[in-house]
């Protein structure tokens, strides 16, 4: 599990790249929509998310929280796989154009689309680590984050740049302050089950 375990940070770390280059250079579509409902969207996906994970928590024998790899290796192969699934819907997001034909799929598509990135940072801040980055300094990283910033302005889209970033940061900042370390992947595994069941129910009654 450990071998899958890097394996996942890897496919994360290329992913980033690639979707770095995807939506600054080939996305041409408009900037994710920064509306109430969205927000509301995410928080009640967050809440869902931490009432499963404090009930199998409640349920566990010992009552101590545990990572999905010491669980079950079924688990946390489907969390896997449920993480490959949400990097490949980014990339059709980033490369094919979703045509809609009414009011109730332009909604549900404003609502979904942010999502999938907002997961994508739950990922990168589950798996990741940044121990690299804060031995830089503070100093050097508001250095750093103003370069990579300031940078998007010369790209195409910088705008939906910007929106893609914020939806990212959202994500990961909203799994590193709002839970412990030890809840993230019950978190995030349960954030994308939830999602994928509603982004499913969506393709069946509404499109």
């Amino acid at each position: 599990m450990e071998k899958i375990t890097k394996s996942i940070q890897i496919f994360l770390f290329f992913s980033v790249l690639q979707l770095g280059v995807s939506s600054s250079i080939f996305w041409s579509g408009q900037s994710l929509a920064l509306k109430q409902s969205c927000l509301i969207f995410l928080l009640f996906l967050l809440i869902l998310a931490g009432s499963c994970t404090f009930i199998q928590y409640l349920l566990s024998k010992d009552h101590k929280p545990k990572q999905l790899l010491h669980q079950s290796p079924h688990l946390f192969l489907l969390y896997g796989s449920m993480i490959v699934f949400n990097i490949v819907g980014l990339g059709l997001l980033l490369s094919e154009t979703i045509l809609t034909t009414n009011s109730h799929q332009q909604v549900t598509l404003e609502l979904l689309v942010p999502s999938f990135f907002f997961l994508f940072g739950m990922d990168l801040f589950t798996f990741l680590t940044f121990n690299k980055m804060k031995r830089l300094g503070h100093q050097k990283t508001i250095s750093l984050a103003l370069i990579v910033s300031s940078s998007s302005l010369i790209f195409l889209n910088p705008i939906t740049i910007l929106s893609i970033g914020f939806y990212i940061a959202l994500g990961g900042l909203s799994l590193r302050l709002l839970f412990p370390k030890k809840l993230r992947q019950g978190i995030s595994f349960y954030s994308h089950i939830i999602r994928n069941i509603l982004f499913v129910v969506s393709i069946l009654f509404i499109w």
